[in-house]
């Protein structure tokens, strides 16, 4: 009985002893000045970045500050916090309610994490006299002393983060990266940051901008991604147009394992496990974001120094505050910016007690027991004991200074760079950078889980292919079998060009004709050379425009002279139809002059083509691996397109107007050995090639299109070469042409049966007199106008041809009329006087 009351006697008096503390700390409390922090935090559930336990670590500092005897003698602290949600205006109401208050005067202000809001909000505080602390904002635009002179970040700016993305990019041999900018002026100067230090190391680079206001942006963004050969993509905006670009990706086909991301590592991972995992944030599943981005990297600051047990000055150890830290929110790891913000609480508090007692000692306390944002001395006075306040601190050893970038604010934790990899299955830390010593501390990169098991490329290879070389010495000797053939046409109509089977057809027309065919055949020999199948040289871009002048040139010179000689035909036909009287001569210089009209218009297009947009090296793809592109190198023309198809449309002109052309004479037929059939079938012939030329050229494999183009050039050549020549040939080797040739004839028409209205010329050997036109004319008006050669007329022509006479006119009678394409138009009225004879009155004879 005796022992419980005494139990209870010494429990009365233990809990009066506490309520004794407690009342007595009470008293104290209020007997000490408080000194007001103000704070803006992203906190709020909207927020764009949300920091949801940075709060904790500063209001653990200002417990932890407050219950340590040694600080702030006769003073108190406060943190008086607001979620600005990273927006400017909510930020600026709340800042100008803390400033407006009669209440309370803030001594120091913590603001803010987003850099649109912490610059504007560093503008104003500084027409207050007021330090602005920082330890969430990284925006390098605020790490200038000149700009910002009472502006304090202890988190070292943004671009920090860039030589940790480079070191990494050299340590896994990536020298290759797309850079993916949100329009803000953080991302940007953190962007140009990083473009010199890549241009430094002779990286090659790609930057997009995108814009959370602009989404089609997004959209180009990633098309631009998708069709570039670089793998290694760098993220440089905030998490909610993240998402956005992630999603986009994903439906893009922009997905690991060939594409590698880098995220900043401050994004806020939420409950939903990741930060592109935010459930009815994008149209994309969250099966579909991890296909997206599964094993990327994320690069941030060091989240507290190594060494837990060292004290601070608030006679914690570190670990102590983390394991408090750990109590409070329920997390199982420490929050990083938790550590920047009990720092950051910590500086103001040392920076405070220093300025107390330097106050004290000139009797100036008064100055901060009421507080002025005007007071100017007093400002100065903070400033000053900055530089020399240096402390352990969560995240390291820091001290101020007043250089003019701050780049000595903090120590430790500005040199030193965490670099996670995050996949489905792990998220772990892989290396440290340290920034003071430039080294790559590789933890655990050795084991990093690689899809495929192997390190993904940072671009696609280019990789020369000059496999097909069989098909261009195919091609090549088909060519040159063709050249051959066209100068054996040549050489036959050279050497055979008085006899009448080739002088009938205008030899000197077809020798354009061989001549063309010959600049063709060039043209698909040089057309292998530029780079298709040999690497490009400076030969090869000779060839391009060889290639070039000699097929557009070649075609006007071929089919323009049998262009030429069907209109000829055709003109004939309807001068003689129409019941002209007069002649029409249309000799080979006419016809030549024609054809010199095609040539000219093409040099014309092409000396603009070449000065305007001239050939330069460029490369074609030909097939894809998962890592390599197959390419040849070719020269290409910028928008030398348009040329192109220019051309093409004067050649498709050309090439209708032929085939008009052939179709008004497809009636002709001709007794012996004229031609015009012929050339009306190359005509056919040259115009279905050129439209399967045409679409030849549509063919996206270069080497398959360059030996279907060459072996559909060379088939149409060698069958107009056929049309026009091999025909001579064959009289020529059977004798045909002595035989229907020795004798001159008389001339006459007579009706065509089955033929319409059109007649079958029967005339004397007209092409004999060709190269005498003035006598070819008197003698041919003689015939004309006397019909059945009387004696008197026969000695007429004998006066005229002279020594020719026994040559062109033999005393046997006709066998077999002869004739070029001549018409003569008649009357249709013939007399049958003589079985076999055929008489004629009043004809025109029209000979070419």
């Amino acid at each position: 009985m005796l022992t419980a009351r005494r139990r209870v006697m010494t429990m009365g008096a233990f809990f009066s002893f506490l309520l004794w503390i407690h009342l007595s700390s009470v008293v104290m409390c209020a007997n000490k000045t408080t000194l007001y922090i103000g704070a803006l935090l992203p906190i709020g559930e909207d927020s764009r970045w949300v920091v949801k336990h940075a709060e904790v670590g500063c209001r653990l500092a200002v417990e932890h500050v407050n219950n340590n005897a040694s600080f702030l003698e006769g003073y108190n602290l406060e943190l008086y916090t607001n979620s600005s949600d990273c927006d400017v205006g909510i930020a600026s109401y709340q800042l100008y309610e803390m400033l407006s208050s009669h209440q309370r005067k803030f001594v120091a202000l913590i603001a803010e994490g987003c850099a649109i809001v912490t610059l504007p909000i560093a503008k104003t505080t500084q027409h207050f006299d007021m330090l602005q602390f920082n330890f969430l904002s990284s925006s390098p635009s605020l790490y200038n002393r000149t700009v910002h002179p009472y502006y304090y970040p202890l988190l070292p700016p943004e671009t920090t983060l860039n030589y940790g993305r480079v070191a990494l990019l050299e340590q896994l041999d990536w020298k290759d990266a797309i850079i993916v900018i949100e329009t803000e002026e953080v991302f940007n100067l953190v962007a140009s940051h990083l473009v010199s230090l890549l241009i430094g190391r002779g990286y090659n680079y790609e930057v997009y901008s995108v814009s959370a206001d602009v989404p089609s942006t997004i959209d180009t963004a990633v098309e631009n991604i998708a069709l570039s050969d670089r793998r290694i993509i760098i993220g440089l905006f905030y998490e909610k147009l993240g998402r956005h670009l992630v999603c986009q990706a994903f439906q893009s086909g922009v997905t690991s394992p060939n594409y590698v991301w880098f995220f900043t590592g401050w994004f806020d991972s939420g409950p939903y496990g990741e930060w592109f995992l935010k459930e009815n944030a994008t149209s994309c599943s969250t099966e579909e974001m991890n296909r997206a981005v599964n094993g990327h990297f994320k690069f941030d600051f060091s989240q507290s120094a190594n060494d837990s047990s060292i004290r601070l000055p608030t006679g914690k150890t570190r670990q102590d505050v983390e394991d408090e830290y750990k109590r409070r929110t329920g997390n199982t790891t420490f929050e990083q910016y938790s550590a920047y913000g009990y720092d950051t609480v910590l500086s103001i508090a040392l920076m405070l007690n220093k300025t107390i007692n330097e106050l004290k000692a000139q009797n100036r306390s008064a100055e901060l027991d009421h507080f002025d944002y005007k007071n100017e001395k007093l400002r100065e006075s903070f400033q000053s004991v900055l530089k020399g306040i240096e402390f352990n601190g969560m995240i390291g050893r820091i001290h101020f200074n007043s250089t003019a970038d701050h780049s000595h604010e903090r120590r430790e934790a500005t040199e030193r760079i965490e670099i996670n990899f995050h996949s489905r299955s792990s998220d772990f830390l892989v290396a440290i950078y340290n920034k003071g010593t430039n080294a790559l501390t590789l933890n655990n990169v050795g084991k990093i889980p690689w899809i495929g098991g192997k390190i993904p490329v940072a671009k696609v290879a280019e990789i020369f292919d000059y496999s097909n070389e069989k098909v261009f010495y195919v091609i090549a000797a088909l060519a040159a079998l063709g050249i051959v053939f066209a100068l054996s046409m040549l050489a036959f109509n050279v050497r055979f060009r008085h006899r009448k089977v080739v002088k009938l057809s205008s030899p000197f027309m077809n020798n354009v004709v061989a001549i063309g065919a010959v600049m063709v055949y060039a043209s698909i020999i040089f057309d292998g050379f530029n780079g298709q199948f040999y690497p490009l040289g400076n030969w090869s871009f000779v060839s391009c425009y060889l290639r070039n002048s000699l097929l557009a040139i070649g075609f006007s010179l071929s089919f323009g002279s049998m262009f030429a000689k069907t209109w000829r035909v055709s003109k004939i036909i309807k001068e003689a139809t129409a019941g002209r009287s007069r002649s029409l001569f249309l000799t080979d210089k006419v016809l030549l002059t024609v054809v010199g009209v095609f040539v000219a218009i093409d040099a014309l297009l092409l000396s603009l083509w070449y000065g305007i947009n001239p050939f330069e090296s460029g490369t074609t793809t030909i097939k894809r691996s998962e890592d390599a592109r197959f390419v040849r190198e070719l020269c290409s023309s910028p928008d030398g397109g348009h040329w192109l198809y220019v051309l093409y449309a004067y050649k498709g002109l050309i090439l209708v107007l032929g085939v008009y052309l052939a179709y008004d004479t497809r009636r002709v037929r001709v007794v012996s050995l004229n031609d015009s059939r012929y050339i009306a079938m190359s005509v056919y012939n040259t115009v279905i090639s050129c439209i399967i030329v045409f679409a030849l050229s549509f063919v996206p494999n270069p080497g398959l299109q360059y030996a279907l183009e060459s072996t559909a050039i060379i088939v149409a050549v060698a069958s107009i070469l056929g049309f026009v020549f091999l025909p001579k040939v064959y009289w020529l080797i059977t004798g045909r042409d002595a035989a229907k040739m020795k004798t001159f004839g008389r001339v006459g028409t007579k009706k065509s049966s089955g033929v319409n209205d059109h007649t079958i010329a029967r005339t004397t050997d007209l092409l004999a007199l060709q190269g005498r036109e003035r006598r070819q004319s008197t003698v041919i008006r003689l015939l004309v106008d006397n019909g059945n050669f009387p004696e008197e007329v026969l000695q007429r022509v004998k006066g005229t041809l002279g020594d020719d006479y026994d040559t062109i006119v033999p005393t046997s009678p006709p066998t077999s009329p002869t004739t070029d394409v001549a018409m003569i138009k008649e009357n249709d009225v013939t007399s049958p006087t003589t079985a076999g004879a055929t008489t004629m009155e009043e004809c025109e004879v029209v000979y070419v």
